[in-house]
């Protein structure tokens, strides 16, 4: 009886350790998704001659969900701190453990420092993340894809049986 409470406690314990994993990797995808509608947006409007801090501003204040949060606060944060809005962006992804956002950091800094054509950049970098989505779906649905063959399987080896047993049993009763 004195161990059952402790069995209890590991149990509960990486069942919920568990559930937040899978959380955080969902609110993550979610995150990639509204971070390449962000980068869309920043795309566009430096095609349209912003510079780039003026389109990260503007973009973000477009978006809505807790993505555009993210990097409304690192945007503020640098405004406040005096810093870069990459600087910050980098701190922020690295605090809640969001890697696309710092890769998008280190992409803005070289884009921000070393004059390279940012409009291209950006892009790229969303056509990049868009394609992660797509391959990280693809893998989810092969797997449970995957995970579908021993149901199937065993459905049809109940149907061959149904379908023999009739057979079977007029021929054993003879």
């Amino acid at each position: 009886l004195l161990v059952s409470p402790f069995v209890l406690g590991v149990v509960g314990w990486f069942v919920t350790d568990q559930q937040v994993r899978s959380k955080a990797a969902k609110r993550r995808r979610e995150f990639d998704a509204g971070l390449a509608t962000y980068l869309g947006l920043v795309a566009t409007l430096t095609a349209a001659g912003s510079g780039l801090e003026e389109a990260m501003w503007v973009s973000v204040e477009q978006g809505r969900g807790w993505p555009f949060q993210v990097v409304r606060r690192a945007l503020s944060d640098a405004r406040n701190r005096g810093s870069t809005p990459w600087e910050s962006m980098n701190d922020h992804g690295r605090q809640l453990d969001l890697p696309s956002l710092v890769e998008l950091a280190a992409t803005f800094q070289l884009s921000g420092t070393s004059g390279a054509h940012i409009r291209h950049t950006v892009m790229t970098k969303a056509n990049s993340l868009r394609a992660h989505q797509l391959s990280v779906i693809e893998a989810e649905a092969n797997a449970r894809t995957a995970a579908m063959t021993g149901p199937i399987g065993f459905m049809l080896a109940g149907f061959i049986i149904l379908l023999l047993f009739p057979a079977v049993s007029r021929f054993s009763s003879f």
